[in-house]
C-alpha cells in the first residue's frame, strides 16, 4: 500500500546506520557539521522582508504610548530622572526646559531602542542607564508611556504590597479618601 523508502526498509530489517550521508556528486559535504554552500541556496534567494519594516518586524505600540523629541541644550534636557526597570521615569521638569513632558511618565524607549529589563537588579539598571545615555542627544526621539493610577480600598491591597512594589518598580502611596 506504502510507498517503499529505503531508510524505512533498513529500519524494519535492522540495519540501522548513522554515517553521515556521502559527498554528493560535485563534491559537497552533506553532514550536519559542514557550514552550507554559498554557491548552492537551491533557487531560495534571499529571505523575504515585510514591507515598510526594514530590518525588524517593527515596534508594537501600546495605549497610553506616544513619540516626541527630546531637548538637549547646554544645561541638558533639565528633567528629573529616575531609573527603573520599564526605563527612565520622568519625577520633574524643570520650568526653563523646552522638554514638556508628563511627570510620572516613563522614557520606555530612545531612538528605538527598548529601555525594559526582566528585573530590577543593580546591573539591570546600570543596563538601563547605559542604552539611554548612547541615545541622548538633541533631537533624539523618545516613546513615553503615560503613568497609571489605580486607586484601591485598603480591602483590595494585596498583602505583599511591598515586595510587589520593589519587585515591579510601583509607586505605592496611602491616602486617606
Amino acid at each position: 500500500d506504502y510507498p517503499i523508502d529505503g531508510d524505512f526498509n533498513r529500519v524494519e530489517k535492522g540495519k540501522l546506520t548513522w554515517d553521515a550521508p556521502p559527498p554528493t556528486a560535485n563534491g559537497a559535504d552533506l553532514t550536519w557539521d559542514a557550514p552550507p554552500s554559498s554557491a548552492d541556496d537551491g533557487g531560495w534567494g534571499d529571505a523575504p522582508v515585510a514591507e515598510g519594516v526594514g530590518a525588524s518586524w517593527g515596534t508594537v505600540e501600546l495605549e497610553g504610548e506616544e513619540e516626541q523629541s527630546l531637548s538637549v541644550g547646554t544645561q541638558g534636557a533639565m528633567l528629573d530622572l529616575e531609573t527603573t526597570r520599564w526605563g527612565m521615569r520622568i519625577e520633574g521638569v524643570d520650568r526653563q526646559s523646552p522638554n514638556r513632558f508628563e511627570v510620572g511618565s516613563t522614557i520606555v524607549a530612545i531612538n528605538g531602542v527598548p529601555l525594559c529589563q526582566e528585573d530590577a537588579s543593580d546591573d539591570a539598571l546600570g543596563h538601563v542607564e547605559d542604552l539611554f545615555g548612547e541615545g541622548f542627544y538633541d533631537k533624539a526621539v523618545v516613546r513615553l508611556m503615560a503613568q497609571e493610577e489605580k486607586l484601591l480600598g485598603w480591602t483590595e491591597m494585596p498583602k505583599d504590597v511591598d515586595t510587589l512594589s520593589d519587585d515591579f518598580c510601583l509607586i505605592t502611596e496611602f491616602a486617606r479618601k
